[in-house]
């Protein structure tokens, strides 16, 4: 699942192994999307703790995904087919049972309770539940610490940074209009549209596919600043809770969650969805370094994880101007 794709990422966001390959002797994942289908394989690895490695053939860097010689591939058939029924029959067909839900980062799940066992308190334990704000409270007091917004401008940002992931960190600008993310490296440009694009370098112009767009677009939107208007009309405060030593109100959504700094009223992180048939592959921004740009606060660092390993970087900007043409 990792092939033809290398070259783009390895250009645009260090190197990046990819999903994309004909979806050969594929018997249950039927009728995702490259992205769909990347990250589903991405959820199972990160859940178990392994690396593709471990289900597919492998010689090296060299894959042989449709082989079904390891047991352990044949084994991921039956589970896959265990959770979605168990899904289909007691959740609605929602993924409340997933890969992780009993791996959690290792290849055999823990069946028996640890010992030795604290004795449990024999009276109940009352916890109070301090009463919560509302979600229009929360986004009035992100609105007011993050000043005038001006989303036309936001629709055209010009911005200098340095990129750092496990790889190396690079100098590199982004520049964002609708429809179009240019990324310039010293070497190279790229030029991403929603269904294609370019890369220029020494060697000449190369085209981005529509399959490699997916992957590109799924990180900008990572990377994208958010404003009180992108917080759902029907969204709610599910609880408060701790990041660091900083108390934060959770904003939940169809889709999303938000963790609001429960002092300052800023977004201190975003994690965001992809639907998976056997669960639900987060990609996690967190903000940080606030400052004024055109009077509103924006954050000057921002780091983003994925469930893929190879998409994890922190951008750390220099520069950002909001209304900017490249």
């Amino acid at each position: 699942m990792r092939h033809a794709l290398s070259f783009v990422f390895a250009i645009l966001f260090a190197t990046l192994p990819l999903a994309a390959q004909d979806h050969e002797n594929v018997q249950i994942l039927k009728g995702l999307s490259d992205l769909e289908f990347d990250r589903t394989m991405d959820f199972m690895r990160a859940s178990l703790g392994v690396s593709c490695s471990y289900c597919h053939v492998s010689d090296g860097n060299n894959f042989d995904f449709a082989s079904d010689a390891k047991r352990e591939k044949v084994t991921a058939r039956k589970m896959i087919t265990m959770t979605m029924a168990m899904n289909k029959q007691f959740f609605d067909g929602r993924t409340e049972v997933t890969c992780n839900s009993c791996h959690r980062g290792s290849t055999r799940p823990v069946a028996q309770p640890a010992l030795p066992q604290a004795r449990p308190p024999q009276t109940a334990v009352k916890v109070e539940r301090p009463p919560l704000p509302s979600r229009d409270d929360v986004v009035a007091k992100f609105a007011a610490a993050i000043g005038k917004v001006d989303d036309a401008a936001l629709q055209h940002l010009s911005m200098k940074a340095v990129r750092e992931n496990p790889d190396g960190s690079v100098n590199a600008e982004y520049h964002l209009s609708p429809g179009k993310t240019i990324v310039i490296y010293p070497d190279r440009r790229q030029e991403i549209t929603p269904t294609g694009g370019t890369i220029h370098d020494a060697k000449g112009d190369r085209e981005i596919t529509p399959q490699q767009a997916a992957e590109l677009n799924d990180i900008v939107e990572a990377f994208r600043f958010i404003t009180p208007h992108d917080v759902a009309a029907d969204a709610r405060v599910i609880r408060k809770d701790k990041i660091d030593d900083r108390d934060v109100y959770i904003v939940r959504s169809a889709t999303s969650r938000l963790f609001f700094d429960a002092t300052s009223g800023l977004l201190v992180r975003r994690i965001y969805y992809t639907h998976t048939p056997i669960g639900d592959a987060p990609m996690q921004t967190d903000y940080s370094d606030y400052r004024d740009v055109g009077g509103m606060k924006l954050p000057f660092v921002v780091t983003v994880n994925s469930v893929d390993p190879y998409l994890g970087s922190t951008r750390r900007y220099s520069e950002i101007k909001v209304g900017a043409t490249q």
